[in-house]
């Protein structure tokens, strides 16, 4: 999230009681998330009481990378706003076979 975490910690103080009356103004927020999962059904009739149904389920559909929120401690300036990791998985799909009777 910076180049420099050292002077990005710099820029920020420990909040004052009753001097900062709003804290909520200036408030870190973290990285924005959304997922795309699908799931697509196919129901085939043989007659009045046999069916098969075929399912297809994917998590994750653009298989877009998510990074976590950075490490905002503003007790350890070495590591203020480093983004450790991933905060979603890749891509999951899952194939299913059902035989109603």
């Amino acid at each position: 999230m910076f180049k420099d975490p050292v002077a990005a910690f710099n820029a920020f103080r420990e909040p004052i009681l009753g001097l900062d009356s709003n804290p909520g103004s200036f408030a870190l927020r973290g990285m924005p998330t959304w997922n795309l999962d699908m799931t697509v059904s196919k129901q085939i009739r043989f007659n009045e009481r046999m069916e098969l149904q075929f399912i297809w389920q994917v998590s994750n559909v653009m298989n877009h990378v998510q990074l976590n929120d950075p490490y905002l401690d503003i007790n350890d300036p070495n590591d203020f706003g480093v983004i450790t990791g991933q905060f979603n998985q890749p891509r999951a799909m899952e194939f299913g076979l059902r035989f109603h009777f």
